[in-house]
């Protein structure tokens, strides 16, 4: 279970934070907000960082391998 909290740990605070954003300057300047695009650039970034976060978990059969090697 702590493998899946480490995995989802702050993927919805930086891609919300980039849309709210997003939307506000797009708004702002143009008065045309892209929707979709920004949508889809928020999905790719919490892939992206569910992704990060899932290569920084160790695997445990690399742990047992290498203490077999050690002794």
């Amino acid at each position: 279970m702590n493998i899946n909290r480490k995995i989802f740990e702050g993927c919805i605070r930086y891609p919300f934070l980039l849309f709210v954003c997003k939307i506000l300057v797009q708004f702002y300047y143009d008065r045309d907000v892209r929707w979709m695009e920004n949508t889809i650039i928020s999905v790719m970034l919490v892939f992206g960082i569910m992704f990060v976060n899932w290569t920084d978990i160790p695997y445990k059969w690399k742990k047992r391998t290498d203490q077999k090697s050690h002794t």
